[in-house]
């Protein structure tokens, strides 16, 4: 496998800014891998000149985050200034957060504190279990503060949660707009079903994380040190962190991964049931955000960590989504296995031996050449192209056509694209049913093209919707 320039440097501007806000020489920096709107750098400072009014104030080891103004979210409401406003609204509360040092004149780079953890799972289990009861406790103390107390003055707020979720679904439904290709019917369907059956509660709109879950926090010896990444909190439903937590601990082992020792957990800090009929429609509408999010990177050319990375993950969240759906309408999903597609008209089905031998070549690169975090990542990018290229070369024509018999069979006549959105706008609730169905097997036709198909086979995604 060629490699392209895999190295990463931090721009001199911005080392410029760092050296002279802390009064140190930056000692080095490092790309991290850890997610894809924004660039997270390890910055690490040369001690400061001992007697200056500094020595204090800065610590050796720093985080940086920059929005380079491409992102998919760089020109929302959900920007890195957003972000840094919440940072500081939650450094006096019991919700532990990092400071924050300074933020260039731009708003694009943020200066914060690195506090030390990983953000991956423990695996040990005493470990983890301590870790869920500390992560559960800093969402306790998050949705208890009163939203009257906090400097957020960017924040929509709303008296009562209707309102407030009907505000953030016109607001998604806007950014789904972005988009560069012609309209979706299955996230057309998920707006049409969240906008009348938004829950209904007493509860009032609180501080959420809005993407609660590994990754977005520091854990350490059983210990959350750091909730992280509040590029997406808003005013909201606190049920709507626990089904983040569901949707990015679906597939986590252990203790993270059991819904019922989560809930029971969370329902004995908080000292109330959890809401189950809300947590099921967050579960869809977390999905559905999920698949913008890509959809407007993948639209925009690509995030901080490439393009073609950001297409498998996308596929599978338009596969939750779409699952979440059939969950919540009560339709049972038919899970595809890749026997199941028509394989006749292909060239020779043994050229899918590509995969392994992609996937041979990137790790004897990796390992030759020491690669690690958004290094690696990137030349995964390059192979995962190279995967695409192949499937698609198999089966995109194989695919269409299971896509249209599978839509006579279902529909009775091949619905246009555009038919098929204004089918998930119709009012009669028996259209959404049968076409649900069929987006979902639809969904999983195309995540073939990003799968790499002959050699694996579907399995139903683990959704917590709990009814």
């Amino acid at each position: 496998m060629a490699m392209s320039s895999l190295k990463y440097e931090l721009g001199v501007e911005h080392r410029s800014w760092i050296e002279q806000l802390t009064g140190s020489t930056i000692n080095k920096t490092t790309r991290e891998f850890a997610g894809g709107s924004r660039e997270l750098w390890y910055v690490d400072l040369d001690p400061p000149v001992a007697g200056t009014d500094r020595l204090s104030r800065f610590p050796r080891n720093l985080v940086l985050r920059i929005d380079s103004g491409v992102g998919p979210l760089s020109d929302t409401r959900f920007n890195l200034l957003r972000e840094a406003s919440v940072y500081r609204a939650l450094e006096k509360t019991n919700v532990p957060v990092p400071a924050i040092f300074g933020m260039t004149k731009d708003n694009r780079a943020l200066l914060m504190e690195r506090i030390s953890g990983s953000s991956r799972l423990a695996t040990s289990t005493t470990e983890a279990i301590g870790g869920l009861r500390s992560l559960l406790i800093s969402l306790e103390a998050l949705h208890n503060l009163d939203p009257t107390s906090l400097d957020l003055p960017s924040f929509v707020k709303f008296d009562n949660m209707s309102d407030c979720v009907l505000e953030e679904i016109n607001y998604w439904q806007t950014l789904a707009q972005r988009t560069t290709h012609q309209a979706d019917p299955l996230v057309t369907l998920a707006f049409s079903w969240l906008s009348t059956n938004t829950p209904t509660t007493t509860r009032q709109p609180r501080l959420v994380q809005g993407d609660t879950g590994p990754g977005n926090f520091l854990m350490e010896n059983g210990h959350v040190n750091a909730l992280v990444d509040w590029e997406l909190s808003h005013f909201g439903d606190p049920m709507e962190d626990i089904a983040w937590l569901d949707q990015r601990c679906t597939k986590s082992p252990g203790p993270f991964g059991d819904t019922a020792l989560r809930d029971q957990l969370y329902e004995e800090l908080s000292g109330s049931p959890l809401d189950l009929t809300a947590i099921a429609f967050y579960a869809v509408f977390v999905r559905l955000r999920c698949v913008i999010i890509t959809d407007l990177t993948i639209s925009s050319g690509g995030g901080s960590l490439g393009l073609n990375v950001y297409y498998p993950p996308h596929h599978r969240f338009r596969v939750e989504l779409a699952t979440a759906l059939c969950e919540v309408m009560k339709v049972q999903p038919i899970w595809l296995k890749s026997s199941q597609v028509t394989f006749q008209n292909m060239d020779d089905p043994s050229e899918t031996n590509t995969e392994s031998e992609i996937n041979r070549d990137l790790e004897a690169t990796t390992q030759r050449h020491r690669l690690r975090g958004a290094e690696k990542l990137k030349l995964r990018e390059e192979a995962l192209a190279l995967e695409h290229q192949q499937a698609s070369k198999l089966l995109k024509v194989v695919l269409r056509n299971e896509d249209r018999r599978d839509c006579i069979k279902t529909l009775g006549g091949d619905f246009s694209q555009e038919e098929l959105v204004e089918l998930g706008t119709s009012r009669n609730p028996t259209d959404h049913l049968e076409l649900i169905g069929l987006l979902h097997r639809m969904s999983q036709r195309a995540a073939l093209l990003w799968t790499f198909p002959v050699s694996r086979t579907f399995a139903p995604i683990r959704i917590s919707l709990r009814n």
